[in-house]
């Protein structure tokens, strides 16, 4: 018996629908046709990013953001010094709480939470909110 009769025999390669996955141009189907909505596509050739499938006339390209046409965020921005201190303050005493009230504490440090070089990050960023 050849290799191909004997995987053959196997019913993992057997199946009962149209065909076996979508790879298949000839078939017509999409997966997308199991789900609302479009789903993400990448063109191999070019590595662009599409909604909906390649060979779909309506698809919609996505167009990553280039650096160039973004403006200074508003995480950019820092508090001032004085902000840090009461704002590191309040998120250890946040992080303290939360590590106890956790029923993993026992096995968990308090910095599985946040760690300290995290929350001095934390602290010094101004976000939309606070302006």
């Amino acid at each position: 018996m050849n290799l191909k009769q004997n995987l053959l025999k196997h019913s993992a390669l057997q199946y009962t629908t149209p065909c076996c996955c979508s790879h298949h141009p000839e078939s017509g189907f999409h997966i997308n046709q199991l789900f609302k909505g479009r789903l993400l596509y990448r063109d191999d050739k070019t590595e662009d990013l599409y909604y909906g499938p390649l060979d779909d006339p309506d698809k919609i390209k996505i167009l990553p953001p280039g650096r160039e046409n973004l403006k200074r965020k508003a995480w950019d921005k820092y508090r001032t010094p004085d902000e840090h201190k009461s704002l590191i303050s309040w998120l250890v005493t946040w992080r303290s709480r939360e590590h106890a009230e956790s029923p993993l504490a026992a096995v968990q440090p308090v910095t599985s939470i946040i760690d300290d070089a995290s929350i001095v990050s934390l602290s010094k960023l101004l976000f939309l909110t606070d302006y």
